[in-house]
């Protein structure tokens, strides 16, 4: 009885740990979640009731349901695999060595087995004292963790809280009062305390990355901006003298049109407006934004549209004064519409539409779609990497304005959907 009942326990305690961990990711599916978390542990109950389990050795068996629970969250919680992988290990290995501490109390301090009724009761009491730590700690992990979108690290970086799994699985034997000793609970114990500290650290070190790459590209799009401002002042410079010579030559045409009227002359007035008329520049400036930074921006894209030959569609509904700074917006508009270039080249009948508008006093929406024959998951790996860094950038700029950037394929087409929710000073605060 006791050691089905200290199996049941450690399961429910992984299981609560996990779920509240994984509480305020956006996206998760609680209820499916804890639905098929107590289908698992019942089918994990039977399991052992039935005699296929051995009760008093059940590493193998909690492996197997540990990965089936990995599964669940993968189906239910809206981040890849890999990320999951990296969250999950980090709260296997935190529960590994809490049992190995309780452990190592009950056979040399209490002189209890580690399945007994004590055990049980120590360690309910040691999780219930570490519990609130530990949901900091992933909290705060998942925190770093949802601002890093580059699938590359992922899918190694996993692989450091996985080695410690497997060493401590490795050098583990049944509890008993041969296999626990001082060293060993020591050893285990600072092989937790330096994963979570390098985990963390890396977590750190790959954010401040992903801040001196956004920090780049904003200076980048400064510097194209300023660029353009500039050619536009000449533009209106030539506009000025062009204005001056009109108001000369429009004296002149005064004069003519005066000695027609004295004359009465109506039909060669008459065809001489016209002609005056049809000899006036057509005016093809469009505004695209009233704010000046983004309405440069979008004329530089048009042209480069245009010499690509991409439909290149914009509809924007936004103030000239942002509730964020220019040089934010511009980097999100200004990768997405580069994805969008880069991911278009060569393809026919290529398109990208833009759209954003303003809602309120703080939320700005904006959504870009653009031709995309297939993944962009499926290009080569120079290609790959340049959009899966601006699309990175893009995501840690929406995260600072507590917003979101959501990029999703399907149909020969490549959605974007960015919302920005700026709490005015709050909303540059780091998370």
């Amino acid at each position: 009885m006791e050691d089905f009942v200290y199996l049941i326990s450690n399961g429910l305690i992984f299981n609560l740990l996990t779920f509240v961990s994984f509480w305020e990711i956006p996206g998760f599916k609680k209820k499916q979640v804890f639905a098929l978390l107590f289908l698992n542990t019942v089918i994990k109950i039977l399991f052992f009731i039935s005699g296929f389990g051995n009760v008093k050795d059940t590493r193998f068996s909690e492996l197997v349901f540990s990965l089936i629970g990995l599964g669940i969250y993968h189906l239910c919680i809206p981040i890849g695999l890999f990320q999951l992988l990296f969250y999950y290990l980090l709260i296997i290995d935190y529960l590994i060595v809490v049992r190995g501490i309780v452990s190592y109390v009950s056979v040399l301090y209490l002189s209890i087995h580690t399945q007994s009724w004590g055990s049980i009761l120590l360690g309910w009491a040691l999780y219930t004292l570490i519990f609130p730590l530990m949901t900091v700690y992933t909290r705060r992990a998942y925190t770093l963790l949802s601002t890093l979108y580059i699938q590359p690290i992922w899918h190694t970086i996993w692989l450091i809280p996985a080695a410690n799994t497997v060493m401590v699985l490795l050098n583990t034997n049944a509890f008993d009062d041969e296999s626990v000793n001082t060293r060993f609970l020591f050893s285990r114990i600072l092989l937790l305390v330096g994963t979570l500290a390098t985990c963390i650290l890396l977590l750190y070190m790959l954010k401040s990355v992903v801040r001196e790459t956004v920090l780049k590209e904003q200076l980048k799009y400064g510097e194209q901006i300023l660029s353009l401002q500039r050619e536009q002042y000449s533009n209106l410079q030539k506009r000025v003298n062009e204005v001056r010579r009109t108001r000369h030559d429009l004296r002149e045409h005064l004069r003519v049109l005066r000695a027609f009227l004295a004359e009465g002359k109506t039909e060669e007035l008459r065809n001489y407006i016209e002609n005056y008329t049809l000899s006036l520049p057509v005016d093809n400036t469009r505004r695209y934004c009233k704010n000046a930074a983004l309405d440069s921006l979008l004329h530089y894209y048009a042209e480069k549209c245009a010499d690509a030959g991409i439909v290149y569609q914009v509809n924007l509904s936004l103030p000239e004064q942002l509730p964020v700074p220019d040089s934010d917006l511009c980097v999100v508009i200004g990768d997405v519409i580069e994805n969008g270039m880069e991911i278009c080249a060569g393809q026919q009948d290529a398109y990208i539409r833009v759209a954003a508008q303003v809602f309120g006093k703080n939320i700005i929406s904006i959504v870009v779609d653009h031709t995309a024959k297939t993944s962009p998951l499926n290009r080569d790996e120079e290609h790959k990497d340049k959009i899966s860094i601006r699309a990175q950038v893009v995501r840690f700029l929406a995260k600072q304005c507590h917003g979101t950037a959501d990029f999703r394929w399907g149909d020969g087409v490549l959605y974007a959907s960015i919302l920005l929710n700026p709490l005015m000073e709050d909303g540059r605060k780091d998370t």
